[in-house]
């Protein structure tokens, strides 16, 4: 096979790995009222729930980086996909919190080190202004995976249940898996006979330096507080909000998370073929930044606000706040390539980490405003109760808004090899 037919073919198949794991992330929000409602859980419990997937997303990308710079991209996403197929289907099974949390583990596990790779794969096998460009497509594709597990599945949920769901997306897992495992027979387009691999002496030299690089640090607090609110509202709490707050029905909440994801869709590639063409990213982080904690103010403290904006505001916080895409390339720039995976592990695990939180945060200030009103089995909180808990979006919005000012740019030429 052709070095550049292996690398795109590569590309492409992980692109479909990482569709699953972005439709996974946000499906749990649509369906955590029913869940919530089956199982009898708090607000807390059902965070730790939805949650899950976050945080041991969070926990593994340091060490998914480390793994994808020793034994190569392609062999830690097949059996990345693998462990997901299986956490999927046991999802779908689940009678019980236990194994639901369960399934919900392995899956953020299998999937959590699909992005990394496709990274590692773009800045080792593409050349590196094509960098940003194809990073803008990877996002809006995976974005698209979220669009489909909003309104779309909560369709699909009403008609057919969501546990078949999870059994089809999990053998669709494995089949993945198994499509990657078989690319990874072909040598590296670099001619080499098998993945790239680092002696561990080598890997911490890399970690430690991309850590003590202080450019990589405004770049891990901005990609968490833009991407860790946005995927918090859209992924755990944003239906149930909606559902309780507006009166709305769930499919009617679903669509206007749908408005989110649909901005981060968009947003990915508009924003990195920008960055492409100018050459430039810091200004666009702190443009979108900006526009995007405004956003939050108005989301937040104005849920009266006139019916025609609401959808304008819900698209532009997930359109503006997908600027944070672009960190990605920013810390590829500042830290050498050879340990890109490391680098794009350590500001991804601030983002996964921080969603996590927010949604923990979130779920335990609410619970504290509970006054002990159920409806089907689930709490439900008053306005007062959300705009207090919600207040915690707005915050790391500005700091990520802050920090995106502090972002250095370093030119390609200039990068370190």
């Amino acid at each position: 096979m052709g070095k550049q037919k292996l690398a795109l073919l590569t590309w492409i198949v992980l692109l479909m790995g990482l569709f699953i794991s972005f439709f996974h992330r946000f499906a749990f929000g649509v369906v955590a009222s029913d869940i919530g409602g089956a199982l009898g859980l708090t607000g807390a419990a059902l965070s730790n729930l939805g949650a899950v997937y976050f945080y041991v997303y969070g926990i593994m990308q340091i060490p998914s980086g480390l793994l994808i710079d020793k034994i190569g991209p392609r062999r830690i996403s097949a059996l990345g996909m693998v462990v997901t197929g299986l956490g999927s289907i046991l999802f779908g099974f689940s009678t019980t919190y236990f194994l639901a949390f369960s399934g919900r583990l392995l899956v953020g596990l299998g999937v959590s080190v699909i992005f990394l790779s496709i990274l590692k794969v773009q800045s080792t096998w593409f050349q590196p202004r094509e960098f940003p460009r194809l990073t803008g497509i990877t996002s809006a594709v995976g974005n698209f995976g979220a669009v489909l597990a909003s309104a779309p599945f909560a369709i699909v949920v009403l008609a057919l249940g969501w546990r078949s769901t999870f059994w089809v997306l999990g053998a669709f897992s494995l089949l993945i898996g198994l499509a990657i495992f078989w690319l990874s027979r072909f040598p590296r387009p670099d001619d080499r006979k098998t993945e790239t691999k680092e002696d561990a002496r080598s890997l911490w030299g890399g970690f430690l330096g991309v850590i003590k690089n202080l450019k990589t640090w405004p770049n891990f607090l901005t990609i968490s507080g833009l991407m860790g609110t946005s995927m918090s509202l859209a992924g755990v709490w944003g239906v149930t909000y909606l559902m309780q707050v507006q009166d709305w029905s769930q499919d009617r909440a679903s669509s206007y998370i749908l408005l989110v994801l649909l901005g981060l869709l968009l947003g990915s590639p508009v924003f990195g073929s920008l960055a492409s063409r100018w050459g430039r990213v810091k200004p666009i982080i702190n443009f979108g930044g900006g526009v995007a904690l405004f956003l939050w103010v108005l989301i937040v403290f104005f849920p009266q606000a006139p019916g025609w904006l609401w959808p304008f505001l819900y698209f532009g916080v997930g359109f503006f706040s997908i600027v944070f895409i672009l960190c990605f390339t920013n810390v590829t720039q500042v830290n050498p390539s050879r340990y890109s995976g490391i680098a794009t592990s350590v500001i991804n695990f601030g983002a996964f980490s921080i969603s996590s939180i927010i949604s923990l945060i979130i779920g335990y200030m609410l619970d504290q405003r509970w006054e002990g009103e159920l409806v089907e089995g689930f709490r439900l909180y008053p306005l007062s109760a959300y705009q207090d808990a919600f207040s915690i979006f707005i915050i790391f919005a500005l700091v990520g808004f802050i920090a995106s000012l502090f972002i250095v740019e370093k030119k390609e030429e200039g990068t370190s090899k």
